[in-house]
């Protein structure tokens, strides 16, 4: 990688794309920097790094690949070409090298990262192709009932607007879309998810939709 490419990455991207060259797993770069994997996933969104991060990263990789980086801060969220539709199955705990885009929306600065959305369960909040800015939930049983999240399970990446189940330790998955199958039956069914059964969950705090195709 050039010097010309290098200035057109931050801090942490450069260091995602490092880490990658070397061969070694996140896991096992975590491991020797001395935290864990989701830490060091933290750090890779940032735009510059602390001097103690960079100092043991350098140490871990022989060379210290921000000497000759000028870094780019990007003062908005980044957009990472990941596609959230109710048979998906992506890893969002790992993210893509890196982010497409940035945006900078006032007021939704504390999200961790943007997606698109396809499908039309949420419709008319949601429409497909509509891009969402989201925000992690550390703590899975501190939910706000009525609003949308973005969730990861084994098998599914879903966005659905949650509400208080019956059953305990669970969720009540719902859509905005009324559209009725039949007479008895909603084309979007609400379902209860066991709270155990959430790999990940993010409050989504901005929806931009598309005008145009």
């Amino acid at each position: 990688m050039n010097k010309a490419n290098n200035q057109l990455l931050t801090e942490g991207e450069l260091l995602r794309i490092e880490i990658k060259k070397s061969k070694l797993r996140q896991e096992d770069f975590a491991q020797k920097m001395g935290f864990s994997r989701n830490y060091l996933l933290r750090l890779l969104e940032r735009g510059q790094l602390p001097p103690d991060i960079k100092a043991k990263a350098t140490k871990i990789l022989g060379r210290n690949i921000f000497e000759k980086l000028t870094p780019v801060i990007h003062s908005g969220t980044p957009v990472y070409d990941l596609h959230a539709t109710a048979g998906a199955n992506e890893n969002i705990s790992q993210l893509p090298e890196l982010p497409t885009f940035h945006v900078k929306v006032p007021g939704y600065e504390d999200c961790n990262f943007g997606m698109y959305v396809y499908g039309h369960s949420m419709y008319p909040t949601i429409e497909t192709g509509s891009l969402i800015l989201c925000r992690r939930v550390k703590d899975k049983s501190v939910i706000m009932y009525g609003e949308i999240y973005l969730i990861r399970t084994n098998d599914y990446l879903m966005v659905k607007r949650l509400q208080k189940p019956e059953a305990r330790n669970a969720v009540l998955c719902t859509s905005d879309n009324f559209e009725q199958r039949s007479e008895k039956f909603k084309r979007f069914e609400p379902f209860e998810l066991p709270i155990d059964k959430i790999l990940d969950l993010y409050l989504v705090k901005g929806i931009i939709k598309k005008t145009q195709v």
